[in-house]
């Protein structure tokens, strides 16, 4: 299957809640670094490249790459300030986007099928939900027609978000002139608006180390 959005997976945070010591999307489960699994994802669905945006464990995520060589091309863009809210880091990797983006978060682990689904999504702007998986959920509310009308860890519902996007290459344009907020925050007020595609496909986000050993388990299979 040829792709033609752009992977981009989000890895310049400081990993404060997983010790600091070291990016969260090395620590191994099922025997492999989060960042593998995930590549080798994207590699099966049909993707040949994917752009990683590095922060303070850039040096130790290069040398990775370097090291063991993932199944498909990857470019390093550094974001020299990854103290500044995390749209900062889309921003940094708008170059490389030319046809919209699929935006990953890289403390996750998840079944290559949910980016199937979000590529075959009617709709040029998507996200996956499924039911409940992880410790602290992060829900997800929609209107009538499935589009996002509101989303946090606070609300009354039983749909949870996946970390992974599926934007346009307009939207990819309406973001890049938006500061000052999360990279989550202006999805939810894009012209064509941002749909949910509902599946039941397994997968973890590792943002502690009691997640970690949860997505252990859940992976050990």
């Amino acid at each position: 299957m040829t792709q033609t959005h752009r992977p981009v997976i989000l890895a310049a945070g400081r990993s404060t809640r997983f010790g600091g010591d070291r990016p969260k999307c090395l620590a191994e489960v099922a025997e492999k670094p989060l960042l593998m699994h995930s590549l080798e994802a994207l590699a099966r669905v049909g993707f040949k490249a994917a752009t990683i945006v590095v922060g303070n464990h850039g040096a130790e995520i290069r040398d990775w790459l370097a090291r063991d060589r993932p199944p498909l091309t990857t470019s390093l863009i550094w974001n020299e300030d990854n103290r500044r809210p995390s749209i900062h880091s889309f921003h940094c990797a708008y170059p490389e986007l030319t046809s919209g983006a699929l935006l990953i978060e890289s403390d996750l682990i998840y079944d290559h099928r949910i980016v199937d689904a979000l590529i075959d999504h009617a709709k040029p702007n998507a996200v996956c939900v499924t039911p409940r998986r992880n410790a602290k959920p992060f829900y997800v509310q929609t209107d009538e027609n499935g589009r996002v009308e509101r989303w946090g860890y606070d609300l009354t519902a039983d749909r949870e978000l996946v970390g992974i996007y599926k934007l346009s290459q307009d939207a990819v344009e309406e973001m890049m002139g938006m500061e000052g907020v999360e990279y989550w925050d202006p999805m939810l007020s894009l012209k064509d608006g941002l749909f949910c595609r509902e599946c039941d496909f397994m997968w973890n986000e590792v943002d502690t180390l009691d997640e970690l050993e949860d997505a252990r388990r859940d992976w050990s299979a």
